[in-house]
Order: C-alpha cells, then structure tokens, then sequence
C-alpha cells in the first residue's frame, strides 16, 4: 500500500500530514494551519511556505 504524506521541511520540525487523494487540497490547509500555529507565521506567510517549501513523500507499507 502506498501513502502520501506532506512534509513541513522546516529545519528540525517533523511535522507531516496524510495527504487525501481524493481531496489533496485539503493537505495544504493543514501544513498552512501548522506553519501558523508551531511557526507563527501570518496567513500570507503560511501560504507561500506551505507552497514553496512543503513537500510530498510516498511510503510504502
């Protein structure tokens, strides 16, 4: 079975969400909300790294 995750990429941060293939979008909203919260970006801020420097990982399991 394969997994997506989307990854922070922040420098020491381990933070990553499952992402929904049947909704991906819903996978931004989430690092966004984390980038606001654990990094204390503003919404502007949180949007442009969640675009920028978030990333996608598959796992198999």
């Amino acid at each position: 079975m394969t997994t997506l995750f989307r990854l922070c990429n922040a420098a020491g941060c381990d933070f990553r969400t499952e992402v929904d293939p049947a909704d991906p979008d819903a996978a931004w909203d989430t690092v966004t909300d984390h980038y606001q919260a654990d990094h204390g970006m503003t919404g502007p801020e949180a949007a442009y790294f969640a675009s920028w420097h978030s990333t996608t990982k598959e796992e198999h399991r």
